[in-house]
Order: structure tokens, then C-alpha cells, then sequence
């Protein structure tokens, strides 16, 4: 029994210690920044400029981009950027395009539009509706580097999940995968997209 116990604190201390691993377990937190009635959370990392970025979606429909870069101890070259507004906020996500390299917020609101917010520190931002849901209760989003779509998946009332997927030249569609056996359902639309520009946004990089 005594040999047993010895070999899992012996375990138990090499692993805390980070003998025998290939790296060491470091854990810090940090405090980026403080916002009032937080509707929305998202996170998602540059790989041109190397920011880890934060989307923040507010109780008032705004949405804020925190970008930062990493140290073992505290972020670096810390900024906030107001990059825009949904109205009725209830789910967002956000990612970086590898081929445009366009930072990307999905917003959901509560009328079941989803909203795509691209925008670059240097090319500028634009604002377009991708589509609408009804009883939108959840939104993720990624983009898929086989075929260089962008993707949202929308998580209505009823259970069902429904993958839009669309690109800026090749056109948009969706399906859905219903609470129920599987049923493929597409929509396809080339180019009705609904696009309004706003200001280029402000961003110290």
C-alpha cells in the first residue's frame, strides 16, 4: 500500500513539475477590460499580424473587437475598437479569413437576422445580412480552409441546426439538419446580398 501511494505522489509531483512532458503548465489571468451588460462573447486569432482577438457583444447592440498579443506573464500592445451595432444582440462568433485575410463577427439578433461584420486594419469594414431565422437561440462560425467558405451555424428553437455557408464570389447557400432524421434542405442565392458600408475603423496596430 505504501508503495503504491509513494508511485502515484511520485506520479502526481512529475507531473506538476513537468517531468517526462514536453512542456510546462503556466496559468495567469489577466483582466483585458471591463464592459457593461456583456450579451455576447467570441474569440478568434490573426495569423498575419498574430493578435488573439476578443469580440464583445453589449446589451446595447455594440460590438467591440480587444486585440492583444501574448507573454507568459501579460498581453501586449493592447487596444479596443467599437467595430458595430446590432440591434436586439442575442449570439456571436468570429474568425479570420485565410484568404482575404478579413477579421469576421457573425451577430445574431433577435428577430433571427444574422449579420456578417468584416473588417481589416487596413482595407476597411463592411456590414452585410446573410440571412434570417426564425428563433435563433445560438450562432457559431468558422472558415473552412478546403473550400474557402465562410461558415455560420444557426441553432433555432425547434432543435434544428442550419449551416449557411457563402463566399464573396462563389455565392452563398444553406441546409439544415432538422431535430429529426436527416433532411437536406439548399438555398442558393449568387450574389443577394444585402451590403452596407460603414466608416473604416480606427485601429492602432
Amino acid at each position: 500500500m505504501k508503495s503504491t501511494t509513494t508511485r502515484l505522489f511520485a506520479t502526481a509531483l512529475a507531473i506538476f513539475l513537468g517531468i517526462g512532458t514536453t512542456s510546462h503548465v503556466f496559468a495567469q489571468q489577466n483582466t483585458l477590460k471591463s464592459y457593461d451588460w456583456v450579451s455576447g462573447l467570441a474569440a478568434s486569432y490573426n495569423e498575419d499580424d498574430q493578435y488573439r482577438v476578443v469580440l464583445i457583444g453589449t446589451g446595447a447592440g455594440d460590438i467591440h473587437e480587444i486585440f492583444y498579443k501574448g507573454t507568459l506573464a501579460f498581453p501586449t500592445n493592447l487596444g479596443d475598437s467599437l467595430i458595430g451595432h446590432v440591434d436586439g444582440l442575442v449570439g456571436l462568433t468570429g474568425f479570420y479569413n485565410a484568404d482575404d485575410q478579413y477579421r469576421v463577427a457573425l451577430a445574431a439578433s433577435a428577430d433571427g437576422t444574422v449579420t456578417e461584420i468584416y473588417y481589416h486594419p487596413q482595407k476597411g469594414s463592411g456590414k452585410s445580412v446573410l440571412g434570417r431565422f426564425e428563433g435563433v437561440v445560438g450562432i457559431a462560425g468558422f472558415f473552412a480552409r478546403d473550400d474557402r467558405y465562410r461558415i455560420a451555424l444557426v441553432a433555432t428553437k425547434d432543435g434544428d441546426v442550419h449551416e449557411l455557408y457563402y463566399h464573396p464570389a462563389k455565392g452563398r447557400g444553406t441546409w439544415a439538419i432538422p431535430n429529426g432524421p436527416f433532411v437536406r434542405r439548399a438555398k442558393f442565392s449568387a450574389t443577394s446580398w444585402i451590403v452596407t458600408a460603414i466608416p473604416k475603423v480606427a485601429m492602432a496596430r
